[in-house]
């Protein structure tokens, strides 16, 4: 995981699993620039529980490659640091 994101659990995961997001930066910002970047990045835990904004739930199936996962990473390091450099607004 990116060094600002990091799980909501400790507990072992199989397919699917939470994470908590920086400080400011919201759920719906990742989606809407995982989006843009033709990414999946989960759900938005939020929208469920008000005390879990700012988590994401990603399920990561056996249909999904190396490059999917990678991606994904690559994207969310993107979204914390757009939004820690003020270009993202929500």
């Amino acid at each position: 995981l990116h060094a600002k994101v990091s799980p909501r659990e400790g507990e072992p995961v199989v397919r699917e699993f939470a994470i908590q997001l920086p400080g400011d930066v919201t759920a719906a910002d990742v989606i809407s620039l995982c989006q843009d970047r033709g990414v999946n990045p989960g759900f938005d835990l939020g929208r469920v529980r008000p005390e879990w904004e700012g988590g994401l739930l990603v399920a990561l199936t056996e249909q999904r490659t190396r490059a999917h996962i990678d991606k994904l990473a690559s994207v969310l390091a993107e979204a914390t640091a757009a939004r820690e450099e003020g270009i993202l607004v929500g």
